[in-house]
Order: C-alpha cells, then sequence, then structure tokens
C-alpha cells in the first residue's frame, strides 16, 4: 500500500487524472466522471487514466487503499481527498483544536516546516516517510506519536519533546497513540 512503486503510481495517476481536468476542482472532476447509475466511481472508470502512464489496474486497490477505499468504489469524499493529497487544498475546512496556545502553534508551523523540506512534496512520500520511523513491530497503516516525537529530536527544535506532545494532543484536541493517515494530513494542511 505503500511501497514507492505504490507511491509513485499514485502521485503519476493523480497527475494523469488532473492534466484531463484542467482548472477542475476535485468536485468538478468526480461530476463528470462519476458512473451515472450510483454516486460513485469505480475502478473500471478510473482505469482508463492508467491507460497512457502504463500503471497496472491490478494496483488500483493499494493506491486508493489511504483513503479508506476497501472495495472498488470510490466516494465524493474519497476522491476529493485522493486528488488533494500532493496539493494540500482540502475543500473540507481543516478543523483542529482550539486549545492551542501560540507557542504550540509556532512549536508545530516550524515543525511541519521541516517535514515539507525533510520528507518531500507529496503527502504520501511524507507519510513514507514517517511511517518508516515507526517501531519495528508497529502497524504499517498508523503512524506512533512516538515515531514524531523521534522525527521532532533530529529537527534540533529548541522545545522540549514535551512541549511538542502537548501541542500534538491540543492540535487534535485528544490524547492520541497513532496518527490515521487521514490526521496526518490534516496536520499539514493546517500549517500550509
Amino acid at each position: 500500500m505503500f511501497t514507492p512503486k505504490i507511491t509513485k503510481e499514485r502521485k503519476i495517476l493523480r497527475v494523469e487524472i488532473t492534466k484531463a481536468f484542467p482548472g477542475a476542482k476535485p468536485k468538478e472532476i468526480f461530476d463528470k466522471v462519476v458512473n451515472e447509475q450510483a454516486p460513485v466511481i469505480t475502478f473500471r472508470t478510473v482505469a482508463e487514466y492508467c491507460e497512457k502512464p502504463e500503471i497496472d489496474t491490478d494496483h488500483l486497490a493499494d493506491i486508493f487503499a489511504p483513503y479508506g477505499v476497501n472495495d472498488p468504489f470510490i466516494s465524493l469524499s474519497q476522491w476529493t481527498e485522493f486528488l488533494n493529497d500532493d496539493f494540500a487544498d482540502y475543500e473540507n475546512g481543516i478543523k483542529y483544536g482550539e486549545k492551542l496556545t501560540e507557542k504550540q502553534n509556532f512549536i508545530l508551523l516550524k515543525f511541519m516546516g521541516i517535514l515539507r523540506t525533510k520528507f518531500g512534496a507529496s503527502m504520501a512520500s511524507r507519510w513514507n516517510s514517517a511511517l518508516a520511523r515507526n517501531p519495528p513491530n508497529a502497524s504499517n497503516t498508523e503512524l506512533r506519536v512516538s515515531a514524531l516525537c523521534r522525527i521532532f529530536h533530529d529537527t534540533n527544535l529548541p522545545f522540549e519533546p514535551a512541549e511538542f506532545v502537548d501541542a500534538i494532543f491540543a492540535f487534535y484536541d485528544e490524547k492520541l497513540e497513532t496518527l490515521t493517515f487521514d490526521q496526518f494530513s490534516q496536520l499539514f494542511a493546517a500549517y500550509p
């Protein structure tokens, strides 16, 4: 699901689809591509965008897996998340914890800026790079907060790890042990 090949194919597919509909927003593309019988896009419909860049259509399940697609049907919200992944242009405004202090906001702003530079432009590559810091026995579908702490430590920002963890908890307005891909994406979208 997050192998370098699948990550690359995901990005190529996203670019191929957006090239076919220049300047269109994800919802507009969805409305043009959607199946007339049902309000979803099928893998069969997406397969036509795989032909030119020679993406194996058997990989579509893995390409769309980070967006919660468990069957060959893609909903509008999943489609929007897929297309916005590289562009950090989320249509459904990001709502995050209102309990962030100015200092916590500053810590997260600096941290996210470093991650953008260090881990690349696409959300998938950032996610893969962050997952590489998970403990060896951890799931590859969730990012441990301890892995984020390791990354934070490597950035050499002049703040205590406890301050960073408090900022993460305040951002999500709850104490978390792990982050999903969606939560990780929300963090990046909040600090463009």
